[in-house]
């Protein structure tokens, strides 16, 4: 009997292991391009999703994490899969632990829009069953989620989709910012609209809650009124509200396109470090400036019209200017209104003064901008004979010509003809522009035209002419593009968001404006289109009376009303009431500020390297090698969103040292042809700068209905110094992939589709090693199909050494953001190196441009003895005198070698530095994020000092972590 008790108990006891705690689980995203699900499978972590063949969204204990990481699966930990974050409205919370409470009075009673968050990062095939479902995406939120417009029975469809993690509805606690959550009194605002939404109606929704309308637009859906701040969370509760913004009073004085792109540090000797100021036009032979020998950088123009139509006189900006006389400051060369409508420009047709905003982007020189600062702030900083344009709301290259047609149809829409580029080009046009495009499609007739035209059509040999076109607007999905924008030898540039926050989609140059059109595999033979982006969102440029008068003269939210310093009554400087400024957005305002990027580009090769007609394959190379990655974590490199990236004009031209940028041209005639440069140095002498080679040529216009297919065929091969093989477009991960060799493995099907390792789609190749070996490296071009002789162009960028006897650097690990008191001040350390070959350099510190009132000290004073290859500390101190009212300047630290005897210049660099003078001291800062963190993501601090509310938001961004 004993016994048998005893065997029950083991019977009993047995079994409890199975009720154990399982251990937790964590949400990681794996990198699978290598090793492929297999490990994955093989350690038991659940997959969630998988996208391609390359990440992997996992469940997994901390366990199973390490085996990843030892198999050879590297993967980085989600934690804000589930956050929704609305914190400008002071809502930030985890769906997975459930929502806030909101105000009874800004809860919705019948939801019409939901928050619909996925399970992780966001595929198109999801949205698309959504939108199958009933459901009408708009913004994007953070994170992994989407506003979705919808019906309660479709909510909870969408709700049993395996990829969906949550949907709640969208409060309109969610919509209004901090900032207006307490208002009172007559309150300015803008509020935007659900895109399925009239902006009539929603006009008159807010005037029947007492508001009185400013202005409305509708692209994007916004109405700008005045209405008690009481009222705000009634517009709130609207239906057709999407958003309400504070419409304060502001000066869109920010000028970041300049920042974000560049283009103002290649105006000028001090922040370039050139021999030359790169604006658009180089001094001709008798080295005078303003004379008849002159060479300017010309952009030709199809577009709806210019100002009032006339090459003679119109808008300040490209009339007006620092040369003494009416006609050397006249920049337009010709103006033909093709169509009888499009003059003046927005009056008629589609009644958008379009043409006149992207010719200013292009090339106004900021002269009204200066004007207002002048006479109606008060500016002594600012002048209008100078040469100096970074105070105003100059375009990208504020000396350059145009040559115009006037396309605007009588009854919208424009009717281009590609005999006009020829006209321009004889025009002495180089780079023609065109903000329009049909309909989404394949290679056009105008891609056609483009490549045919691109293809020496001169016979003389040279190819020195570019047609750009702006991707459309028919993003964010894929395969989207215009089939005008297909063209292969030309440009197609998307559009990435600006960085201005006070106005819509503007808060973030790495990211892709949400319009921007994408290629895909779709659209000829999943080629790499665009080729490039270019900021596309709150875009300052020139205005014109024509819309004006369209619009009933109205202003419109995207007016800039302040500045009106050209009469179109006199077409002269003074007033009429009507701006000489606006906003706008789309790839149409991409392009131009690709475009006028491209000229300083060709104005570059000319001065600095000495080509005296550049061919648009040796410039299409250079933006292309030095264009940033858009954010990592959202688009893949190279790829449909953002091609080869966003164009840097410093990156490209002028890169930080130990950088260096070096170029050749050449050509094959016949398949099997191989060639390798002569003149470039391939021994790289650090791995601390990616081995970026890049190969374009030009090709062939397609025939018939082969949808732009490839003609001319070239394969790039690189070696490393050790065997290893590296072929063009061969990517992984956003690198390129290394072979043991003689040749590489499988590619990017979408390029490589036949699998043996080189792309056949793409007259682009390129190949970027993250961490080169140093050593001699060897690059080699083979024409693979080649039944016609194919030009190209070879730019390489690495650290190979000192390349001139002097280049000064200064840099940086310190914040160059200073916020100072008057009769404060704040010191900067920084760091003056000799990159040139000269044993010792001896270089003197400046602050030339530092305004009235602030002084700048260095410690040591100098000149800085530097020994070659050194570097030696310093400390510049920043002091603002006793007086100097409230305002933010900007002005750069310059570094000049006492030695270098060049007569165009000695060797220089600067360190620009942003200065926001205060009227009183700032209390010390708290440390509040040491996490990472990045923008979808931010840290807030909130607090009040002396009656003041005060806000900090901080951001770091999240970098993938590199293998090894």
């Amino acid at each position: 009997m004993p016994v048998a008790s005893i065997a029950i108990l083991v019977l009993f006891f047995a079994p409890l292991p199975m009720f154990e705690t399982a251990p937790p689980e964590r949400y990681v995203l794996a990198d699978i391009s290598t090793a492929g699900i297999a490990p994955v499978k093989a350690v038991g972590a659940t997959i969630v999703e998988q996208y391609e063949q390359s990440l992997a969204l996992l469940r997994v204990t901390d366990f199973q994490a390490a085996e990843l990481w030892r198999l050879g699966v590297p993967h980085t930990d989600v934690n804000d899969r589930t956050v929704i974050d609305f914190s400008d409205a002071g809502y930030r919370f985890d769906t997975a632990a459930g929502v806030p409470m909101v105000p009874a009075t800004l809860t919705a009673a019948q939801p019409s829009t939901y928050i619909v968050q996925f399970i992780g990062p966001i595929k198109s095939q999801w949205t698309d069953r959504v939108q199958a479902l009933g459901g009408k995406l708009s913004l994007y939120t953070p994170n992994y989620a989407y506003l979705v417009r919808m019906s309660a029975s479709t909510a909870q469809a969408v709700r049993g989709l395996p990829f969906v993690n949550w949907v709640g509805p969208s409060e309109p606690a969610y919509k209004i910012p901090t900032t207006l959550q307490a208002a009172t009194g007559p309150t300015r605002i803008m509020a935007v609209a659900y895109n399925d939404v009239s902006e009539a109606r929603f006009a008159s929704e807010i005037e029947s809650l007492g508001g009185t309308i400013v202005a409305v637009t509708t692209a994007p859906r916004l109405v700008q009124a005045i209405i008690d701040g009481s009222r705000i969370s009634d517009v709130a509760r609207l239906e057709d509200t999407q958003y309400v913004f504070p419409d304060e009073i502001k000066q869109p004085l920010d000028l970041r396109a300049g920042i974000v792109h560049g283009f103002q540090s290649a105006w000028y000797k001090e922040t370039s470090g050139l021999p030359y100021t790169l604006t658009g036009v180089s001094n001709g032979p008798d080295g005078v400036r303003g004379t008849a020998d002159d060479i300017y950088e010309i952009a030709g123009i199809s577009d709806t019209g210019l100002d009032e139509g006339s090459a003679a006189t119109g808008a300040n900006d490209f009339f007006q200017g620092a040369l003494p006389t009416a006609a050397q400051n006249d920049r337009v060369i010709r103006f033909i209104d093709r169509t009888g409508c499009s003059v003046p420009d927005g009056l008629r047709g589609g009644r958008i003064a379009h043409g006149s905003h992207v010719a200013g982007i292009i090339a106004s020189n900021g002269y009204s901008w200066e004007k207002y600062l002048i006479e109606d702030q008060g500016r002594t900083d600012v002048s209008l004979s100078d040469f100096r344009w970074d105070k105003s709301e100059a375009g990208v290259a504020p000396e350059a010509k145009i040559t115009f047609d006037g396309v605007n149809g009588c009854g919208g829409g424009v009717l281009p003809s590609p005999s006009y580029w020829i006209d321009q080009y004889n025009d002495g046009a180089r780079v023609m522009v065109n903000s329009w495009g049909g309909s989404i499609g394949n290679y056009s007739g105008s891609a056609f035209s483009v490549d045919s035209q691109m293809d020496d059509v001169s016979g003389t040999g040279t190819n020195d002419r570019m047609i750009e076109f702006s991707a459309a607007n028919g993003g964010p999905d894929y395969n989207t593009l215009s089939g005008d924008a297909q063209g292969k030898n030309g440009l197609s540039i998307g559009a990435s968001e600006n960085f201005r926050p006070d106005q819509f989609e503007a808060d973030n140059p790495d990211l892709m404006a949400s319009f921007s059109s994408k290629g895909g595999p779709l659209q000829s033979w999943g080629r790499i289109k665009p080729d490039l982006v270019a900021i596309g969102t709150a875009v300052v440029s020139l205005f014109a009376r024509g819309e004006w008068e369209a619009v009933g003269q109205q202003p419109q939210p995207d007016y800039i009303m302040q500045v009106d310093k050209y009469s179109t009554t006199t077409m002269s400087p003074g007033s009429d009431g009507i701006p000489d400024y606006r906003y706008m957005q789309g790839t149409s305002m991409s392009g131009p500020m690709a475009a006028g990027l491209y000229l300083l580009a060709r104005e570059y090769l000319r001065e600095v390297r000495g080509i005296a007609n550049p061919n648009s394959q040796l410039i299409k190379a250079y933006l292309i090698n030095g264009a940033v990655r858009m954010n990592p974590s959202l688009y893949a490199y190279p790829g449909w969103d953002q091609g080869w990236g966003r164009i840097d004009i410093p990156n490209s031209l002028f890169p930080n040292p130990p950088k260096t940028v070096q170029s050749e041209e050449s050509q094959i005639s016949s398949t099997g042809g191989t060639w390798s440069p002569s003149s470039i140095n391939l021994n790289v002498a650090s791995g601390t700068v990616p081995l970026k080679i890049t190969l374009v040529w030009i090709d062939a216009p397609s025939p018939g209905l082969t949808g732009g297919r490839l003609v001319r065929d070239l394969n790039l091969k690189v070696t490393s110094p050790t065997g290893t093989v590296y072929c063009g477009n061969n990517y992984l991960a956003g690198w390129s992939t290394g072979f043991p060799g003689p040749s590489c493995g499988a590619g990017n099907t979408s390029w490589d589709q036949d699998h043996n390792g080189w792309d056949e789609v793409n007259n682009v190749e390129q190949v970027e090693i993250q961490r080169p070996e140093t050593g001699t490296w060897s690059v080699q071009v083979t024409g693979y199909n080649v039944p016609s002789t194919a030009k190209f162009a070879l730019v390489v960028s690495a650290d190979v050494g000192a390349t001139s006897q002097y280049r000064v650097d200064l840099a940086t690990d310190a914040s160059t953001i200073l916020s100072v008191a008057a009769s404060g001040s704040a010191n900067v350390p920084f760091r003056v190196t000799n990159y040139g070959t000269t044993a010792l350099d001896h270089v003197a510190l400046s602050a030339p441009l530092a305004p009235a009132g602030v002084t700048v000290r260095f410690s040591p004073a100098g000149p800085v003895a530097v020994a070659r290859g050194k570097s030696v500390d310093d400390l510049a101190t920043i002091e603002v005198a006793a007086g100097v009212p409230p305002q933010t300047v900007e002005f750069c630290l310059v570094g000049t070698s006492n030695d270098d005897p060049n007569p165009a210049g000695p060797s220089s660099d600067s360190l620009c530095l942003r200065l926001e003078v205060t009227s009183t001291p700032l209390p010390e800062p708290i440390v509040i994020a040491n996490g990472t963190t990045d923008e979808f993501d931010p840290s807030i601090l909130v607090f009040n000092s002396t009656g003041t509310r005060h806000m900090f938001i901080a951001y770091r961004k999240t970098l993938p972590v590199a293998l090894g």
